[in-house]
């Protein structure tokens, strides 16, 4: 599949559009100024928890090409019925949501109006995402982060703590993910060893 990605400017960030953040409030963040990337500023601003960081965290996880970040499971565990990020060149990256405003999401990109992928990521009873390895789900999520690869987009973020990250290699995961992640790997590897010895 070809990009056509001709310059930088191709990947600027064209427009944000964000239906009930928060169950509340609808946004269409337009850049206006579209012509030139070089000393371009884009100023976000807004009264205190209207969503502005928000946003930017859902840009960060959205955009992100890194596999088990945790990333996909923050903006599962962020409430909105539609949040998508359109580049300059028709691309639109975004994650929609038909049933409520938390959880599972349809995570898709398309250009224009062409569907290029689209998977429906479920989560979890805690919000979080995990695709089994085999999946089909997995299969389309993992071309559709190749594909977010090869537009070579590069989206750093500073966070809550002050870490800076960048889309192609941080992960998100707090410490009881982490640690429930753990968990259910030597769970797993108990009963890989159990199977192993014949023991039921």
């Amino acid at each position: 599949m070809e990009n056509q990605i001709t310059s930088k400017q191709d990947l600027a960030i064209k427009e944000i559009i964000v239906e009930k953040l928060f169950g509340y409030f609808d946004y269409r963040l337009t850049n206006t100024n579209t012509e030139s990337i070089e000393n371009q500023l884009l100023i976000l601003y807004g009264d205190n928890g209207s969503g502005k960081t928000t946003i930017l965290k859902l840009i960060f996880y959205l955009l992100s090409s890194k596999d088990k970040s945790g990333h996909k499971s923050k903006i599962a565990q962020t409430k909105f019925k539609k949040f998508s990020v359109i580049l300059n060149c028709g691309i639109e990256i975004g994650a929609l949501r038909t049933d409520g405003d938390l959880g599972s999401f349809n995570y898709y990109i398309k250009k224009k109006t062409k569907i290029l992928f689209e998977v429906y990521l479920k989560a979890s009873q805690d919000l979080s995402i995990k695709l089994d390895e085999d999946a089909p789900e997995n299969v389309k999520f993992k071309l559709m982060l190749s594909y977010l690869r090869s537009l070579n987009l590069l989206i750093f973020y500073l966070s809550d703590e002050r870490k800076a990250l960048d889309s192609l290699t941080s992960v998100e995961l707090d410490e009881d993910q982490i640690s429930s992640d753990v968990e259910y790997y030597i769970a797993n590897e108990r009963e890989i060893q159990r199977r192993r010895k014949g023991i039921r």
